[in-house]
């Protein structure tokens, strides 16, 4: 299943119409790359349809959001744990999480520890008594876009990459680009 929170810009809607069609681009590429279903607006989900009831809810739950090490969608991890509950996320729903935002498990290049969101998200389902596994993003998650002429002065777009841009910890140093593949780690918890 493939979701998305927290993209558009409140109170700024000729911003949004620019945006619009670029997000659906990198939906697209999205659910290309995990095999999902076309995406669906996050606060749109009916109230059941993260739960173990949902026969079409898949394995995999990919959730594309603005982010950092701190917060993803504007969430701090508690309340988007609690965000996901109320949508009937519980044990067994999904066997694993994507977090897919700009930085949501943050790690430079050389860094032993990570504690970032995606961390704090599986701890806290830990203590719920839910395994799944939660993946996030291990540095800016960047999409290259070509621009179509739609005709009546409307654009599409096609994604042309992604990847993700780690910064290094040296900030002499630019850092590294990873495929998708690479570019996500999974959050463990002790």
């Amino acid at each position: 299943m493939l979701t998305f929170i927290g993209l558009d810009f409140p109170g700024d809607p000729a911003r949004n119409r620019l945006e619009t069609p670029k997000r659906a681009a990198t939906l697209r590429a999205l659910q290309d790359f995990f095999h999902t279903t076309p995406a669906q607006a996050f606060l749109m989900l009916d109230d059941d349809a993260l739960s173990t009831a949902n026969p079409h809810r898949g394995r995999t739950l990919v959730i594309s959001s603005h982010g950092n090490p701190r917060s993803f969608g504007t969430y701090a991890p508690e309340a988007f744990l609690d965000l996901l509950v109320g949508k009937g996320f519980e044990q067994g729903s999904f066997e694993a999480i994507y977090l897919m935002s700009c930085n949501s498990a943050d790690a430079p290049e050389d860094s032993g520890v990570v504690t970032n969101f995606a961390i704090e998200l599986k701890r806290l389902m830990v203590l719920r008594g839910i395994d799944c596994k939660v993946y996030g993003t291990r540095g800016k998650l960047s999409f290259e876009l070509e621009s179509h002429d739609a005709g009546g002065g409307s654009v599409y777009y096609t994604t042309l990459s992604m990847c993700i841009r780690s910064p290094s910890e040296d900030p002499r140093l630019s850092g590294h680009t990873y495929g998708l593949d690479e570019g996500l780690l999974l959050a463990q918890v002790a």
